[in-house]
Parts: structure tokens; C-alpha cells; sequence
């Protein structure tokens, strides 16, 4: 094989590397990196604009597939160890709401923080308790 043909084989693999591995559900590592400082402050609240702009861009119009996709990625992020779905539309509210138990890791311990979801179109994240 001649060079230019080694250098666009070489090529065609470092992009399919590069944009087969990103999908637009996943989190970048600026939006990982924000949301685990505000974890690491106990700032929990603050990550619901986070969630909330995750939630806005899922293309489905089905609420539980939706829950499960924030699921996977909430586990995504690097400061979260775990993701529960406690209960889906358990909490009789209009519209109902959703909780999941999310287990934070930071400093060494699990952090446990309930967090409800709001499965309106699109879900929306209401609070931590």
C-alpha cells in the first residue's frame, strides 16, 4: 500500500472512532464536569437545568422510554454510582410524577438523594428530597 493510501485509511478510522462513540444523548465532559461540581457542593437543585436541557432534546414522545433514557444517562455521568427507578407516575399530581433513587459518589461516600421527575411532554425534572 502507497502512504496516501495508509493516510486515508488512518483517517476513515480516527473519525469513525471520534463520531461513532458520540450520540446525542451522552453528556459532554464540560456539561460531566459542571454537573459533578455542583454535586460535590451539595448544589443538587442546581443540576435540574442540566437534566431539564438533556430531557428537552429526546426526540421520543413516550414518557417511560424517555424515563429509561435518562436512566442511562444519568449513569453516564462520572460523580453518579447508581440510577433506581423507584416509581413511574406514582405520585398522583397533574401531570404525575416519577421518582428515582440516584446514588452520587464524591469524596469517598454514597450520597443518596430522591429525585422526582415531572412526565409531562417533555419530562421535566421537579426536585431532590
Amino acid at each position: 500500500m502507497n502512504k496516501k493510501a495508509i493516510f486515508t485509511i488512518g483517517i476513515i478510522t480516527i473519525a469513525c472512532i471520534l463520531f461513532g462513540s458520540c450520540s446525542k444523548e451522552s453528556i459532554s465532559t464540560r456539561d460531566d464536569f459542571k454537573f459533578c461540581v455542583l454535586v460535590h457542593e451539595n448544589n443538587f437543585d442546581q443540576t435540574g437545568p442540566i437534566i431539564n436541557d438533556f430531557l428537552t432534546g429526546l426526540k421520543s414522545n413516550n414518557p417511560d422510554e424517555n424515563l429509561e433514557k435518562l436512566v442511562k444517562w444519568l449513569e453516564s455521568i462520572s460523580c453518579v454510582d447508581n440510577v433506581t427507578i423507584m416509581c413511574n407516575s406514582c405520585i398522583y399530581t397533574g401531570p404525575p410524577m416519577s421518582e428515582l433513587k440516584v446514588d452520587y459518589s464524591f469524596n469517598g461516600q454514597i450520597v443518596p438523594m430522591i429525585m422526582d421527575i415531572r412526565m409531562s411532554e417533555p419530562l421535566t425534572f421537579a426536585r431532590y428530597h
